[in-house]
């Protein structure tokens, strides 16, 4: 059985009321459910969000928890922190690493790495990293499952901003 609030979201999508983003977060089939941490566990990692490529659910400034290691296979919509690795600019400088919270998907040409918001939203555009044909070579840039949003200060503002969603 369908949550009414999915239901809700469906029928406001389907009279256009919602925006092409909107609309899109309304049409996925489950809702993501994340935990909420006082404290980051001894087995996670986390990582804060960059951007609000990931809104609603993770904003710009917010802390994920993400159950630490490698060898995760992707599922379509579930959420990876991922790491990119850049080589290095000059002779003596050393590769950079940096981890990115995405979204997995499975597309018609294969697997895709990217935030949950899509396309162009104001004067951003939201592009996403891929086609991966293989699902292990995509698992390969997969370094953590992500589970929760630790309460920090700009998670706990928003909460009280927005009436506590």
């Amino acid at each position: 059985m369908a949550k009414p609030t999915t239901d809700l979201m469906a029928m406001f999508a389907a009279h256009n009321v919602l925006s092409a983003i909107d609309r899109k977060e309304a049409e996925q089939p489950q809702p993501i459910a994340l935990q909420m941490f006082d404290s980051v566990p001894r087995w996670a990692i986390v990582c804060a969000a960059d951007s609000d490529r990931n809104a609603p659910l993770i904003r710009a400034g917010e802390v994920v928890v993400a159950e630490d290691g490698r060898g995760w296979l992707p599922v379509d919509g579930g959420l990876f922190l991922a790491e990119y690795v850049s080589a290095p600019a000059i002779a003596y400088d050393r590769e950079k690493r940096h981890s990115r919270i995405v979204q997995t998907r499975k597309g018609p040409d294969g697997w895709y790495l990217g935030g949950i918001r899509q396309g162009e939203v104001g004067q951003t555009v939201y592009v996403a990293d891929g086609p991966y044909e293989d699902a292990t070579k995509l698992a390969e840039r997969l370094v953590g499952r992500v589970v929760g949003i630790l309460r920090t200060a700009s998670f706990i503002e928003r909460m009280a901003t927005e009436g506590g969603r």
